[in-house]
């Protein structure tokens, strides 16, 4: 894993590249932490994703903002995140305990996690064993393709697709209803990629239950990985 190109992406300035762009709505973008929001989220890599013979990642749309019963885990994710920033050495090292919040603390209350978990459950994978990013970068208030139409495609330019060719998953698993067809329409890679249908998300993802509507993208996302591994 080239964790210096990773790094890099933490050097993403939030206003530079979506305050004031047509088609952006930046007050949507939160301040809830106040300036610890600049700071974006490069992503979660499992301890063995790097060796698992198919890779997988699950991509979102965006972090909402952070809840109150988050907030510490909150403040520890951006800690670790400068730390691995500011870094010139043992990037491998300072990467691992930035995304160990994820593993340890932050997935176990983010109930979005529940589809990525069924999607796991069934193919006997860990957290460890997969990534999870989101297209956009910074936390924001609602859905970016409905509030700020450009926002995609400058994510896309700007990080998700640096973030796709670094880290070269497999299979991508878009969190999301129709998601795939804007993963497809921005996405540009060095290698190829499947990606699995969008899976439907109730509204909120409010509770650990998962709904009828959402089993179909689950389901499609594991005959892709059965069908990539066998």
């Amino acid at each position: 894993m080239d964790y210096k190109s990773l790094q890099h992406l933490l050097f993403l300035n939030r206003e530079k590249l979506f305050n004031n762009q047509q088609g952006v709505d930046f007050k949507r973008f939160s301040n809830k932490l106040g300036y610890r929001e600049k700071t974006p989220f490069i992503g979660f890599i499992g301890r063995s994703y790097e060796v698992e013979p198919i890779r997988v990642l699950i991509l979102g749309k965006a972090n909402a903002p952070s809840k109150d019963r988050h907030y510490k885990i909150d403040l520890e994710i951006y800690a670790k995140a400068q730390i691995f920033k500011n870094a010139s050495i043992n990037l491998r090292e300072n990467y691992r305990n930035y995304a160990k919040v994820y593993s340890q603390r932050a997935f176990k209350s983010w109930h979005i996690c529940k589809y990525q978990n069924a999607f796991l459950n069934a193919t006997h994978l860990s957290s460890e064993s997969i990534a999870y990013a989101n297209i956009l970068p910074f936390r924001y208030e609602g859905d970016p393709k409905k509030y700020s139409k450009q926002a995609y495609t400058i994510s896309f330019e700007n990080f998700t697709n640096k973030l796709i060719n670094i880290i070269k998953p497999n299979l991508i698993i878009p969190l999301g209803v129709r998601l795939d067809q804007e993963i497809i329409k921005h996405i540009s890679l060095e290698y190829k990629c499947e990606i699995s249908p969008g899976i439907s998300r109730n509204n909120g993802d409010k509770g650990w239950g998962i709904q009828d509507q959402s089993r179909a993208g689950i389901k499609s996302a594991i005959r892709a990985y059965e069908e990539l591994k066998s």
